[in-house]
């Protein structure tokens, strides 16, 4: 694989853990459009880190499902590789490959994170770094389960996804709370991916509308058509701070399959305020 030309964030994706000034945090989320070169940039980068910072260490490498990582990942993953001079040998029936370059030997193994049951199949190993491709479609306790396995001093987080609705929990925990975390976020439109033809952009731009358009072309966490609340503004209908209000009532949406809700409202000036809110889900 010969690469020509990287967009501005493609470059910053490869060099960011060289910069002294980022020494500091602990690892890279990226998200944003569908086509936008994130995926191999990222696991390019992930793969070059480990193998010039670390010798006889484990790594992990993971997507949603091992299917989709052999897929989506390994393909492009392994010409880079070889186009670095690296070598891999690879034993598919136990889910690793060991790499070797410039004298040092890593193993990366494969993992999915398909649902909460995933969590246990990474419980228990040590880790130097990870790489969670899909990071958003993966259950909440496998993602923190594999943040917990790297425990190698100069260990780093490796996140690449695309948007879900904006009250995600990967959005809401990690994505926002970024600088927090020590991660650095880097947001990704398909212009940012340089082999992508002109003419396949501006078919994707004419193709896709409203929700679909707004995730897949332009990257935005955006909520899902068919909301119950579609005219929900968070900037316009959310508050903070304490209100005097005149009467409070309390609301109840009640449920015995699905879940009952509560709500807490307060009168001020006319205008009805939710201050408080609980739920009950009989199943949980």
């Amino acid at each position: 694989m010969k690469i020509t030309r990287l967009s501005e964030n493609q470059r910053f994706v490869f060099r960011w853990w060289t910069a002294r000034e980022l020494s500091d945090y602990d690892g890279i989320i990226c998200d944003g459009a569908v086509r936008s070169g994130k995926t191999f940039c990222l696991s390019a980068s992930f793969m070059t880190w480990a193998m010039t910072n670390f010798d006889e260490y484990i790594f992990g490498l993971c997507s949603k499902t091992i299917v989709s990582l052999k897929r989506n990942i390994l393909p492009a993953l392994r010409e880079y590789m070889k186009a670095m001079g690296m070598t891999a040998a690879e034993v598919a029936s136990k889910n690793y490959m060991d790499v070797s370059f410039c004298g040092r030997k890593n193993r990366f193994y494969y993992f999915g994170g398909r649902d909460e049951g995933s969590s246990s199949l990474i419980q228990g190993v040590t880790l130097a770094g990870v790489l969670l491709d899909e990071a958003a479609l993966m259950p909440r306790s496998f993602i923190e389960q594999a943040v917990a396995r790297c425990s190698v001093a100069g260990s780093k987080l490796w996140f690449s996804c695309n948007p879900d609705n904006p009250y995600h929990w990967f959005k809401k925990e990690w994505i926002d709370k970024a600088e927090e975390k020590r991660l650095i976020y880097r947001h990704f439109v398909m212009e940012d991916n340089p082999t992508l033809d002109r003419a396949v952009i501006e078919r994707y731009h004419r193709i896709y509308t409203g929700t679909f358009y707004e995730r897949f072309v332009l990257g935005k966490w955006t909520a899902a058509e068919g909301l119950v609340y579609p005219m929900f503004d968070e900037e316009k209908n959310v508050f903070e701070g304490d209100i005097q209000c005149e009467r409070y009532v309390i609301s109840c949406d009640y449920g015995t399959v699905n879940p009952s809700s509560f709500g807490l409202w307060g009168e001020s000036g006319g205008v009805w305020y939710r201050l408080r809110e609980y739920y009950y889900d009989s199943r949980r």
